[in-house]
Order: C-alpha cells, then structure tokens, then sequence
C-alpha cells in the first residue's frame, strides 16, 4: 500500500513540476501516469495535465504535436477519463496533424488512427489517405488508416480523390510492395464501406486507377507488374461491389483495359 501511495506521490510531483504540455508528453511514456490519472480523475491536476496537452497538440513543434496527440489518444479509451478527453478533443485537433509515420512508434499511430474515428473534421479524410500511404510498409497499421479514410469519407468519390491527391502528393516512386500493401488495405476497408456514391464517381475512379495506381510512369519490373495489378483490381473489385454506379459511366473503361494488359490471362 505504500509503495503505491509514494508511487502516486511521485507521479503528482512530476506532473505538477511540468511546466509546458511537451514536458506532459515525455511524462506519459511512463504507464504509471496514466494509471494515476485514471484513479482519480477529478483530481485539478487531471484537468491542467489535460488542457496542457490539447495546448501543445497545436504547437509548431511536429514532434511536440504528435506526441501530445499520442498522449491524449491513449487516455481516451480509460473509461473515468473518457469524458475529460472528449471535452478537450476539438481544440486539441483543431488543426491537422503532421506525418506520424517517423514520429511516433507503430502503436501510438495506431492509437490515433483509432481515435479519430467518428471525428467530424474537414481534414482527417485527407491525413488518413497520406498516413494509409505513408504507412504502407505496414499492413496492421496501413489498415487502420484505410478504416479511418473510409470512416472519414463523405463519399465514395471523396475517398477516392483523397486518394488521388495523396498519390499525387508522394510521387510516383512507390514500390510495387508498398503500393500490394495499400491496395489490399483499402480494399479491406472498402468491403465494409457504406457511403453514398457521390459527385463525379466514375471520373474520380479513373483519375485514381488508370492516372495513379496504374500510371505509366510506374517503374515497376515485368516480374512485379501482375501482382501490382491483382492488388489493384481487388480494390477496384472492392469499389465496384459498394458503389456500382461507377459502371454507369465509360469513364473506368480505360483503366479496365490497362488492368488487363498488367494481369496476365
């Protein structure tokens, strides 16, 4: 009982010692901060700790942000705790976050990806299809960005054109095992997807398979072309099957028959 209270002693001296929300989020790599926080969650402690870290979610230190925002996601699912976090959240992710991909360990990524589920906000469509992308040297956490960008999504044609804009964005130099690890990850995502079809659907399928996935301008080696080109059409497939409308215009014809030369018969 007493190394627990002098453990919970010390966990309030550091918190109360910390003086900017970046001293919060080096604080939190220690698990028994956030075990302390959940314990006693109307401690006035709890709410600065908490405001300190949404302040520093909006520094103009990427690290500083990204860690913050680690720090908050991994207090969200704490039950006594979840009120607190969810007060805080807006403005705490207020702005978009930076590229976590160098930032922060795999789980932590992961923990953020699921935090923003079911957060309306205009620019996590965009930074959950650069983050899929980014993060397509791992499928678990490739994964979870595809859902985010499928729960993020207004439409099927927004997804796609974040998509697009992200491919765009990277350059065309994607290797073949990372553009497999994409496309399998959104094809996944876009099973379960329930999204209206919306404006410019067929262009924006073109634009996205035929002008990014499929691009001439790939270097890929003739040995890699067709598995580059079955991932490709799974998610094409996957598309397909959740918003058929795409078929309604000749717009995708173009990349159907660049996917046939690239697959073998």
């Amino acid at each position: 009982m007493q190394d627990s209270k002098d453990a919970a002693v010390d966990v309030l001296a550091r918190l109360e010692s910390a003086a900017t929300g970046s001293d919060i989020a080096a604080i939190f790599a220690d698990p028994a901060v956030a075990r302390f926080l959940e314990s006693d969650p109307k401690r006035p402690i709890v709410g600065r700790t908490l405001q300190m870290l949404a302040d520093s979610c909006l520094t103009g230190d990427p690290t500083v942000r990204a860690r913050s925002t680690a720090a908050l996601a991994s207090l969200a699912p704490l039950k006594p705790l979840r009120g607190l976090v969810d007060r805080i959240a807006p403005r705490a992710l207020s702005e978009p976050l930076p590229d976590l991909s160098s930032l922060l360990q795999p789980n932590e990524r992961a923990s953020i990806a699921s935090w923003l589920h079911g957060r309306r906000l205009a620019w996590v469509e965009d930074f959950a299809a650069r983050s899929a992308i980014a993060e397509a040297g791992d499928e678990a956490i490739c994964r979870a960005f595809a859902n985010l960008l499928i729960d993020a999504a207004a439409s099927v044609a927004g997804g796609l054109q974040a998509v697009s804009r992200a491919l765009a964005s990277a350059g065309p130099q994607i290797s073949a095992e990372r553009t497999i690890v994409l496309c399998e990850s959104l094809a996944a995502s876009a099973q379960k997807m329930e999204l209206r079809p919306g404006r410019d659907l067929a262009s924006a399928f073109a634009e996205l398979f035929l002008r990014g996935l499929l691009s001439e301008g790939r270097d890929l080696s003739p040995a890699l072309r067709p598995k580059v080109g079955i991932a490709v059409a799974r998610f094409a497939a996957a598309v397909i099957s959740r918003a058929p409308a795409v078929l309604s215009s000749p717009a995708p014809s173009d990349a159907f028959r660049v996917l046939q030369k690239w697959i073998p018969a």
